[in-house]
Protein backbone atom coordinates (compact mmCIF):
# COMPACT_ATOMS: atom_id res chain seq x y z
CA UNK A 1 0.00 0.00 0.00
CA UNK A 2 1.07 3.60 -0.30
CA UNK A 3 1.66 5.28 2.04
CA UNK A 4 2.77 2.16 3.95
CA UNK A 5 3.32 2.11 7.72
CA UNK A 6 5.11 -0.65 9.61
CA UNK A 7 7.64 -1.10 12.43
CA UNK A 8 10.46 -3.34 13.51
CA UNK A 9 12.58 -3.84 16.64
CA UNK A 10 16.35 -3.36 16.59
CA UNK A 11 18.33 -5.07 19.39
CA UNK A 12 21.93 -4.57 20.53
CA UNK A 13 23.23 -7.56 22.45
CA UNK A 14 26.00 -5.47 24.04
CA UNK A 15 28.76 -3.15 22.85
CA UNK A 16 30.95 -0.43 24.35
CA UNK A 17 32.29 2.85 23.10
CA UNK A 18 32.02 6.55 23.74
CA UNK A 19 28.71 6.85 21.88
CA UNK A 20 26.14 4.15 21.21
CA UNK A 21 23.36 4.48 18.58
CA UNK A 22 22.25 3.19 15.20
CA UNK A 23 21.18 5.03 12.05
CA UNK A 24 18.31 3.86 9.81
CA UNK A 25 18.26 4.42 6.03
CA UNK A 26 15.38 3.79 3.62
CA UNK A 27 16.51 3.16 0.03
CA UNK A 28 19.85 4.76 0.88
CA UNK A 29 18.33 7.94 2.33
CA UNK A 30 18.85 8.78 6.02
CA UNK A 31 15.66 8.19 8.00
CA UNK A 32 16.60 8.63 11.68
CA UNK A 33 18.88 7.84 14.68
CA UNK A 34 17.79 5.55 17.52
CA UNK A 35 18.91 4.05 20.87
CA UNK A 36 21.42 6.81 21.62
CA UNK A 37 23.30 6.57 24.96
CA UNK A 38 26.85 7.08 26.30
CA UNK A 39 29.25 5.09 28.44
CA UNK A 40 32.49 3.17 28.16
CA UNK A 41 31.60 -0.03 29.91
CA UNK A 42 29.82 -2.91 28.23
CA UNK A 43 26.06 -2.43 28.19
CA UNK A 44 23.34 -5.05 28.58
CA UNK A 45 21.05 -5.93 25.69
CA UNK A 46 18.80 -3.10 24.59
CA UNK A 47 16.19 -2.74 21.88
CA UNK A 48 14.05 -0.03 20.35
CA UNK A 49 11.03 -0.10 18.07
CA UNK A 50 11.51 1.85 14.83
CA UNK A 51 8.30 3.08 13.14
CA UNK A 52 8.50 3.58 9.39
CA UNK A 53 6.12 5.38 7.06
CA UNK A 54 6.95 5.58 3.36
CA UNK A 55 5.22 6.59 0.16
CA UNK A 56 6.38 4.39 -2.72
CA UNK A 57 4.93 2.76 -5.81
CA UNK A 58 2.89 -0.32 -4.89
CA UNK A 59 4.63 -3.53 -6.02
CA UNK A 60 8.15 -2.14 -5.75
CA UNK A 61 10.69 -3.11 -3.07
CA UNK A 62 12.27 -0.87 -0.44
CA UNK A 63 15.57 -1.54 1.31
CA UNK A 64 16.02 -0.82 5.03
CA UNK A 65 19.65 -0.39 6.14
CA UNK A 66 20.89 -0.18 9.75
CA UNK A 67 24.36 1.05 10.71
CA UNK A 68 25.94 1.41 14.17
CA UNK A 69 27.96 4.30 15.55
CA UNK A 70 31.05 2.67 17.04
CA UNK A 71 33.27 -0.37 17.12
CA UNK A 72 32.22 -3.46 19.00
CA UNK A 73 34.46 -4.60 21.84
CA UNK A 74 34.73 -7.91 23.64
CA UNK A 75 31.63 -7.66 25.76
CA UNK A 76 30.45 -10.85 27.56
CA UNK A 77 27.31 -11.46 25.48
CA UNK A 78 26.54 -14.27 23.10
CA UNK A 79 24.82 -14.42 19.74
CA UNK A 80 24.33 -11.60 17.30
CA UNK A 81 25.51 -8.14 18.27
CA UNK A 82 22.78 -6.47 16.19
CA UNK A 83 19.58 -7.75 14.63
CA UNK A 84 16.14 -6.58 13.53
CA UNK A 85 12.78 -8.31 13.91
CA UNK A 86 9.47 -7.32 12.31
CA UNK A 87 6.80 -6.42 14.85
CA UNK A 88 3.97 -7.89 12.75
CA UNK A 89 3.90 -11.02 10.59
CA UNK A 90 4.57 -10.45 6.90
CA UNK A 91 2.27 -12.85 5.09
CA UNK A 92 1.96 -13.19 1.33
CA UNK A 93 -0.37 -15.33 -0.75
CA UNK A 94 0.88 -18.65 -2.06
CA UNK A 95 1.55 -18.30 -5.80
CA UNK A 96 -0.69 -19.92 -8.38
CA UNK A 97 0.37 -23.55 -8.53
CA UNK A 98 1.02 -23.76 -4.77
CA UNK A 99 -1.05 -24.22 -1.60
CA UNK A 100 -0.64 -24.19 2.21
CA UNK A 101 -3.09 -25.98 4.52
CA UNK A 102 -1.75 -25.21 8.02
CA UNK A 103 -1.79 -22.02 10.09
CA UNK A 104 1.57 -20.41 10.75
CA UNK A 105 4.79 -19.52 9.04
CA UNK A 106 5.20 -22.71 6.97
CA UNK A 107 6.11 -22.70 3.30
CA UNK A 108 3.74 -23.15 0.38
CA UNK A 109 3.72 -26.58 -1.30
CA UNK A 110 3.88 -26.94 -5.06
CA UNK A 111 1.15 -28.78 -6.92
CA UNK A 112 2.13 -32.01 -8.72
CA UNK A 113 3.69 -31.77 -12.18
CA UNK A 114 1.30 -30.48 -14.89
CA UNK A 115 -1.19 -29.28 -12.25
CA UNK A 116 -2.11 -25.76 -11.19
CA UNK A 117 -4.45 -23.83 -8.92
CA UNK A 118 -7.17 -21.55 -10.17
CA UNK A 119 -5.99 -18.60 -8.05
CA UNK A 120 -3.33 -17.58 -5.51
CA UNK A 121 -3.72 -18.29 -1.77
CA UNK A 122 -4.97 -21.86 -2.25
CA UNK A 123 -5.38 -23.81 0.99
CA UNK A 124 -5.73 -27.46 -0.03
CA UNK A 125 -4.05 -30.04 -2.29
CA UNK A 126 -7.50 -30.59 -3.80
CA UNK A 127 -7.22 -27.07 -5.24
CA UNK A 128 -4.55 -28.49 -7.60
CA UNK A 129 -6.16 -29.32 -10.93
CA UNK A 130 -4.59 -30.60 -14.14
CA UNK A 131 -3.64 -27.90 -16.64
CA UNK A 132 -5.20 -27.67 -20.11
CA UNK A 133 -4.28 -30.62 -22.31
CA UNK A 134 -4.00 -32.94 -19.28
CA UNK A 135 -6.46 -34.91 -17.17
CA UNK A 136 -6.37 -36.65 -13.80
CA UNK A 137 -7.82 -36.67 -10.27
CA UNK A 138 -7.53 -33.81 -7.81
CA UNK A 139 -4.03 -33.80 -6.34
CA UNK A 140 -2.73 -35.60 -9.50
CA UNK A 141 -1.09 -37.32 -11.17
CA UNK A 142 -1.95 -35.67 -14.50
CA UNK A 143 -1.66 -37.42 -17.86
CA UNK A 144 -1.43 -35.97 -21.37
CA UNK A 145 -4.50 -36.19 -23.59
CA UNK A 146 -4.21 -38.65 -26.51
CA UNK A 147 -2.51 -37.38 -29.66
CA UNK A 148 -4.69 -34.97 -31.61
CA UNK A 149 -6.93 -34.06 -28.67
CA UNK A 150 -7.12 -31.38 -25.98
CA UNK A 151 -8.90 -30.73 -22.69
CA UNK A 152 -9.83 -27.71 -20.60
CA UNK A 153 -7.95 -27.01 -17.38
CA UNK A 154 -9.29 -29.02 -14.44
CA UNK A 155 -10.26 -32.06 -16.52
CA UNK A 156 -10.64 -35.21 -14.42
CA UNK A 157 -11.11 -38.09 -16.90
CA UNK A 158 -9.78 -39.01 -20.34
CA UNK A 159 -13.17 -38.46 -21.99
CA UNK A 160 -12.76 -34.77 -21.19
CA UNK A 161 -10.16 -34.82 -24.01
CA UNK A 162 -11.85 -33.83 -27.29
CA UNK A 163 -10.40 -34.41 -30.78
CA UNK A 164 -8.94 -31.18 -32.13
CA UNK A 165 -10.13 -29.38 -35.22
CA UNK A 166 -8.67 -31.27 -38.19
CA UNK A 167 -8.82 -34.55 -36.23
CA UNK A 168 -11.68 -36.99 -35.78
CA UNK A 169 -12.54 -39.69 -33.25
CA UNK A 170 -14.51 -40.31 -30.02
CA UNK A 171 -14.04 -38.26 -26.86
CA UNK A 172 -11.00 -39.67 -25.09
CA UNK A 173 -9.49 -40.87 -28.38
CA UNK A 174 -8.00 -42.32 -30.34
CA UNK A 175 -8.10 -39.35 -32.73
CA UNK A 176 -6.94 -39.54 -36.35
CA UNK A 177 -5.99 -36.70 -38.65
CA UNK A 178 -8.48 -35.73 -41.36
CA UNK A 179 -7.22 -37.09 -44.68
CA UNK A 180 -6.14 -34.79 -47.49
CA UNK A 181 -9.16 -33.33 -49.31
CA UNK A 182 -11.25 -33.13 -46.12
CA UNK A 183 -11.54 -30.82 -43.08
CA UNK A 184 -13.18 -30.66 -39.65
CA UNK A 185 -14.24 -27.58 -37.70
CA UNK A 186 -13.92 -27.30 -33.94
CA UNK A 187 -12.96 -29.64 -31.11
CA UNK A 188 -15.67 -32.30 -31.08
CA UNK A 189 -16.32 -35.96 -31.95
CA UNK A 190 -17.71 -35.12 -35.42
CA UNK A 191 -16.39 -36.56 -38.70
CA UNK A 192 -14.32 -34.91 -41.43
CA UNK A 193 -16.13 -33.23 -44.34
CA UNK A 194 -15.06 -33.47 -47.99
CA UNK A 195 -13.88 -30.30 -49.76
CA UNK A 196 -16.07 -28.84 -52.52
CA UNK A 197 -15.71 -30.39 -56.00
CA UNK A 198 -12.39 -29.62 -57.75
CA UNK A 199 -10.83 -28.39 -54.49
CA UNK A 200 -8.25 -29.99 -52.23
CA UNK A 201 -6.84 -29.53 -48.72
CA UNK A 202 -3.82 -30.76 -46.79
CA UNK A 203 -4.18 -33.54 -44.23
CA UNK A 204 -5.36 -32.26 -40.84
CA UNK A 205 -7.23 -29.25 -42.29
CA UNK A 206 -9.46 -27.49 -39.79
CA UNK A 207 -11.44 -24.99 -41.87
CA UNK A 208 -13.46 -24.89 -45.07
CA UNK A 209 -11.10 -22.17 -46.37
CA UNK A 210 -8.27 -24.72 -46.22
CA UNK A 211 -9.87 -26.19 -49.36
CA UNK A 212 -8.08 -24.63 -52.35
CA UNK A 213 -9.13 -24.85 -55.99
CA UNK A 214 -7.06 -27.36 -57.96
CA UNK A 215 -4.76 -26.42 -60.80
CA UNK A 216 -6.93 -25.75 -63.88
CA UNK A 217 -9.75 -24.38 -61.68
CA UNK A 218 -10.30 -21.00 -60.08
CA UNK A 219 -12.49 -19.65 -57.27
CA UNK A 220 -12.32 -18.43 -53.66
CA UNK A 221 -10.78 -20.63 -50.95
CA UNK A 222 -13.61 -22.80 -49.60
CA UNK A 223 -15.95 -21.77 -52.42
CA UNK A 224 -17.10 -23.13 -55.75
CA UNK A 225 -14.31 -23.83 -58.25
CA UNK A 226 -14.85 -23.37 -62.00
CA UNK A 227 -12.65 -24.70 -64.80
CA UNK A 228 -10.35 -22.32 -66.63
CA UNK A 229 -11.99 -21.55 -69.97
CA UNK A 230 -10.44 -22.54 -73.29
CA UNK A 231 -7.39 -20.43 -74.11
CA UNK A 232 -6.37 -20.08 -70.46
CA UNK A 233 -4.62 -22.21 -67.87
CA UNK A 234 -3.72 -22.24 -64.16
CA UNK A 235 -0.75 -24.23 -62.87
CA UNK A 236 -1.11 -23.64 -59.11
CA UNK A 237 -3.71 -24.45 -56.45
CA UNK A 238 -5.58 -21.64 -54.71
CA UNK A 239 -7.75 -18.67 -55.57
CA UNK A 240 -5.57 -17.12 -58.29
CA UNK A 241 -7.18 -16.47 -61.66
CA UNK A 242 -6.46 -18.29 -64.90
CA UNK A 243 -3.75 -16.96 -67.22
CA UNK A 244 -4.22 -16.42 -70.94
CA UNK A 245 -2.18 -18.62 -73.24
CA UNK A 246 -1.15 -15.53 -75.19
CA UNK A 247 -1.83 -11.81 -74.96
CA UNK A 248 -0.39 -11.15 -78.43
CA UNK A 249 -2.07 -13.72 -80.68
CA UNK A 250 -5.64 -14.74 -81.35
CA UNK A 251 -4.64 -18.07 -82.85
CA UNK A 252 -3.74 -19.74 -79.54
CA UNK A 253 -6.02 -21.92 -77.46
CA UNK A 254 -6.02 -24.66 -74.80
CA UNK A 255 -8.53 -27.20 -73.56
CA UNK A 256 -10.91 -26.16 -70.77
CA UNK A 257 -9.35 -26.79 -67.33
CA UNK A 258 -5.75 -26.58 -68.61
CA UNK A 259 -3.04 -26.69 -65.96
CA UNK A 260 0.07 -25.60 -67.86
CA UNK A 261 1.30 -23.26 -70.58
CA UNK A 262 2.37 -26.44 -72.35
CA UNK A 263 -1.36 -27.18 -72.84
CA UNK A 264 -1.60 -24.11 -75.10
CA UNK A 265 -1.19 -24.56 -78.87
CA UNK A 266 -2.00 -23.08 -82.26
CA UNK A 267 -5.50 -23.31 -83.73
CA UNK A 268 -5.96 -24.93 -87.12
CA UNK A 269 -4.83 -22.43 -89.73
CA UNK A 270 -2.15 -20.96 -87.45
CA UNK A 271 1.50 -21.89 -86.95
CA UNK A 272 4.04 -21.10 -84.26
CA UNK A 273 5.47 -17.60 -84.76
CA UNK A 274 8.95 -16.73 -83.51
CA UNK A 275 9.10 -14.53 -80.40
CA UNK A 276 12.30 -12.93 -81.66
CA UNK A 277 14.76 -13.33 -84.54
CA UNK A 278 17.82 -11.90 -86.25
CA UNK A 279 19.02 -11.89 -89.88
CA UNK A 280 22.48 -10.62 -88.97
CA UNK A 281 25.29 -12.53 -90.70
CA UNK A 282 27.67 -11.90 -87.78
CA UNK A 283 26.93 -12.84 -84.16
CA UNK A 284 23.12 -12.72 -84.45
CA UNK A 285 21.13 -12.24 -81.24
CA UNK A 286 17.58 -11.59 -80.13
CA UNK A 287 15.59 -11.22 -76.89
CA UNK A 288 12.00 -11.49 -75.70
CA UNK A 289 10.00 -10.90 -72.52
CA UNK A 290 7.96 -13.37 -70.46
CA UNK A 291 5.29 -12.49 -67.89
CA UNK A 292 5.94 -14.29 -64.58
CA UNK A 293 2.68 -16.11 -63.78
CA UNK A 294 3.97 -18.41 -61.01
CA UNK A 295 7.10 -18.78 -58.90
CA UNK A 296 9.14 -20.79 -59.52
CA UNK A 297 8.10 -20.72 -63.22
CA UNK A 298 9.18 -23.38 -65.68
CA UNK A 299 8.88 -23.05 -69.47
CA UNK A 300 10.86 -23.85 -72.60
CA UNK A 301 11.53 -22.47 -76.06
CA UNK A 302 13.20 -23.69 -79.26
CA UNK A 303 16.17 -21.88 -80.75
CA UNK A 304 16.90 -22.47 -84.45
CA UNK A 305 19.97 -21.72 -86.51
CA UNK A 306 19.23 -21.62 -90.23
CA UNK A 307 22.89 -22.27 -91.09
CA UNK A 308 26.21 -20.74 -90.15
CA UNK A 309 29.91 -21.53 -90.38
CA UNK A 310 32.89 -21.04 -88.10
CA UNK A 311 35.28 -22.95 -85.90
CA UNK A 312 32.74 -23.19 -83.02
CA UNK A 313 28.97 -23.02 -83.22
CA UNK A 314 26.85 -22.38 -80.11
CA UNK A 315 24.52 -19.88 -78.54
CA UNK A 316 24.46 -18.49 -74.98
CA UNK A 317 21.23 -17.89 -73.07
CA UNK A 318 20.85 -15.08 -70.50
CA UNK A 319 17.92 -14.50 -68.13
CA UNK A 320 17.58 -10.87 -66.99
CA UNK A 321 21.18 -10.28 -68.05
CA UNK A 322 22.62 -13.22 -66.06
CA UNK A 323 24.27 -16.12 -67.92
CA UNK A 324 22.00 -19.18 -67.89
CA UNK A 325 23.67 -21.75 -70.18
CA UNK A 326 25.25 -22.67 -73.52
CA UNK A 327 23.43 -24.80 -76.13
CA UNK A 328 23.83 -26.41 -79.61
CA UNK A 329 27.59 -26.53 -79.43
CA UNK A 330 29.35 -28.22 -82.38
CA UNK A 331 32.44 -27.63 -84.60
CA UNK A 332 33.09 -27.46 -88.33
CA UNK A 333 34.15 -24.95 -90.90
CA UNK A 334 31.68 -25.61 -93.68
CA UNK A 335 28.19 -24.18 -93.71
CA UNK A 336 25.76 -26.28 -91.69
CA UNK A 337 22.11 -27.09 -92.36
CA UNK A 338 19.36 -25.71 -90.12
CA UNK A 339 19.47 -26.98 -86.56
CA UNK A 340 17.36 -26.32 -83.47
CA UNK A 341 17.46 -27.12 -79.76
CA UNK A 342 14.87 -26.89 -76.98
CA UNK A 343 15.98 -24.75 -74.01
CA UNK A 344 14.27 -25.49 -70.65
CA UNK A 345 14.08 -22.53 -68.25
CA UNK A 346 13.24 -22.51 -64.51
CA UNK A 347 13.28 -19.20 -62.65
CA UNK A 348 12.16 -17.88 -59.27
CA UNK A 349 10.85 -14.33 -59.66
CA UNK A 350 8.10 -12.16 -58.27
CA UNK A 351 4.73 -13.01 -59.87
Amino acid sequence: SSPMTFSFDVMHTGFSGSTKYFNVYVDGSYYGQYLRYSGYSCQPSRFQTVPISVTKTVGTTITISITTSSYYYSCPYNGYYLYAVMDTPRCQACDVGKYKSAFGAGQCTSCPAEADTAAPASTSPTDCRCVAGRYGPEEGPCQACPTGSWSAGGSLVVTDCKCNAGWTGPDGGPCSECTAGTYKLGSNPGGCVACPEHAYSAAGSSNLTDCKCNAGYTGPDGGACTACRAGTYKSSTGSAGCSACSTESTGVTSPEGSTSLADCGCLPGYTQAPVCGSTSSYSPSCSFDMLVTSSPMTFSFDVMHTGFSGSTKYFNVYVDGSYYGQYLRYSGYSCQPSRFQTVPISVTKTV
